[in-house]
């Protein structure tokens, strides 16, 4: 599955599991498993039981069925300390954290690198500080990026 297709998955799981409090914030195509795993989240944290309740919501969307291909496994879990972010939204509630970032394109002769988020500005430049000075990239350009978790 590419970028796209997830995408589509996400935007029909967000409307059914928003009445309950929860957000999809990403969900994940194991082909081997052929598993569809969709991590979710909620200001308070995910628990085992919220899971379920998800899965149980999710596994009568025949929907969702139209857009995974052929048979396979539903997987809920929580996006853990180390969460994807995806939307503008995600990256704003993360500034001033390290996070990890993967790009689609090479820009500051860059495709990866991790470090504290400066913040987006209103033209959706995205400001990282590295070690070897500030990174300012296009938010359209991100590939994958995440929180990371500091020990």
């Amino acid at each position: 599955m590419n970028r796209q297709q997830y995408d589509k998955i996400i935007e029909l799981i967000n409307p059914k599991i928003a009445p309950l409090g929860y957000e999809c914030v990403e969900v994940e195509w194991d082909g081997v498993e052929e598993t569809l795993r969709v991590y979710i989240d909620r200001p308070e944290g995910i628990k085992m039981e919220d899971c379920l309740r998800v899965n149980d919501l999710l596994i009568e969307a025949n929907d969702l069925d139209a857009l995974v291909p052929g048979d396979y496994r539903l997987e809920i879990s929580s996006p853990g300390i180390e969460r994807p972010l995806r939307t503008r939204e995600h990256f704003s509630r993360v500034i001033g954290q390290k996070i990890k970032v993967r790009l689609t394109e090479r820009t500051q002769n860059r495709m990866e690198g991790a470090g504290k988020l400066l913040g987006i500005d209103q033209d959706d430049i995205v400001s990282l500080e590295l070690p070897a000075g500030v990174w300012n990239f296009p938010f359209q350009a991100i590939r994958k990026a995440n929180v990371v978790f500091e020990w």
